[in-house]
């Protein structure tokens, strides 16, 4: 079943449904990247600040001659600061071979908090909405002073902070810069497509176009008609209109081509049909080796008749010859009009012989024809001359001069 063509406004506006349904899903599919991307950088930086204040708290309570029990109370007063986070901390073994265990927590067996221990930040989600930071706390020069068996850079602890989804404070500038670059995809996307579309169903066709006019220009073949690759209605109207157009001009030139072969008057072939028939006949002729004649006939006694009855009489007179002639001679035969009263006669693959019977059955046809015209019985004869190639000569002149010669000695 053909596809109906859409027109350029359905079109568009499925090019904008579609953007929309595009730019949507890169919406949803960004959102969901800038949830992760929140959770994975600016959850950590969150909790690795909290960490790090949590530490700082302590380790100034400790400057000012807090003793190692008096930690519980800060980390307890931490946790109630925001009762959705928890703060907690955990001693490396190094510490607490020193000043013991902080807790007897099997917290401390845990894979997340042995491989901070050994100095790597771990970020793990215990549920959908519950994250835990696991902040290693390393040694620093100042704290060898309380621990004298610590060497800078090594693990002394780690500070874990746990704390619900929702708590993660959302950066303005990269929510802006994501919308900008949502845009940004969303109008690519569309631009992108409009490309796509245009090209295919207006350049491309275009081009098409362009081809076959210069095609038909170069080679003159109004024939061949113009099929353009688009689904787009008035491309396909183009299409059809341009098709029409090539048939309507290949009718016209079909006409005027037989009207420029054509007889005016009687409607048989004209002296110029007459001789390029001729000349296609010798090229066939020396081919296959075969003869053809061709016959001059005059009208006896026609100027009576356009004398006595007037020339509109004359003309339908001359259009019964014309019929006669056309009527009596075979399919593969021309007859012509030369002018006037003269007419002339192409036989195809017929001898001098043939051509004598020819000419004699029409000079007594003719002779014998009651012609009636406008109420009038008509009674003229033919004189007749033939030629034949190529005894007779070789060309079309010389064939039409022996036979005009032969016509005006049996006219005499």
């Amino acid at each position: 079943m053909h596809k109906r063509p859409l027109s350029y406004d359905q079109h568009i506006r499925r090019i904008i449904l579609f953007s929309t349904l595009i730019s949507l899903l890169a919406v949803v599919g960004y959102g969901v990247h800038l949830q992760v991307r929140v959770l994975d950088e600016y959850s950590k930086a969150d909790a690795r600040k909290t960490s790090r204040l949590a530490f700082e708290a302590i380790y100034s309570a400790m400057e000012r001659g807090w003793k190692h029990h008096d930690i519980e109370p800060i980390i307890a007063r931490l946790n109630r600061v925001d009762e959705r986070m928890e703060v907690d901390l955990y001693r490396s073994e190094a510490v607490s071979r020193e000043f013991g265990p902080r807790t007897q927590s099997a917290n401390q067996a845990e894979e997340m908090l042995l491989e901070a221990m050994g100095g790597q930040e771990q970020f793990v989600a215990e549920s959908a909405n519950i994250y835990r930071f696991y902040y290693p706390i390393l040694f620093e020069k100042s704290c060898l002073a309380c621990h004298a068996h610590a060497e800078p850079g090594g693990v002394a602890g780690v500070m874990t902070v746990r704390f619900p989804v929702s708590g993660v404070r959302f950066a303005p500038d990269m929510i802006f810069n994501a919308l900008i670059l949502l845009v940004a995809l969303a109008l690519a996307a569309i631009f992108a497509l409009l490309y796509i579309y245009l090209h295919r169903h207006l350049v491309e066709p275009l081009k098409q176009l362009l081809e076959r006019i210069r095609y038909i220009l170069d080679r003159h073949d109004l024939t061949s008609h113009l099929v353009l690759k688009s689904g787009v209605k008035e491309v396909k109207d183009i299409e059809e209109s341009f098709n029409h157009l090539l048939s309507s001009l290949h009718e016209s030139e079909a006409q005027l081509k037989a009207l420029s072969l054509t007889d005016h008057l009687t409607g048989i072939a004209n002296r110029k049909r007459f001789e390029e028939a001729v000349s296609s006949e010798l090229v066939r002729s020396k081919r296959y080796e075969e003869p053809f004649s061709v016959m001059i006939l005059d009208l006896n006694n026609f100027k009576p008749v356009n004398d006595t009855h007037g020339h509109l009489v004359g003309d339908k007179l001359l259009i019964e010859v014309a019929a006669l002639l056309r009527a009596n001679i075979r399919v593969s035969d021309l007859a012509a009009r030369l002018g006037g009263d003269e007419f002339v006669l192409l036989l195809i693959n017929t001898d001098a012989k043939r051509a004598r019977l020819v000419r004699e059955k029409l000079q007594e046809l003719i002779a014998q024809h009651t012609f009636e015209v406008d109420g009038l019985k008509l009674q003229i004869g033919v004189s007749t001359g033939t030629a034949t190639w190529p005894e007779d000569g070789a060309d079309l002149k010389n064939l039409l001069d022996r036979a005009d010669k032969r016509m005006y000695r049996v006219k005499r």
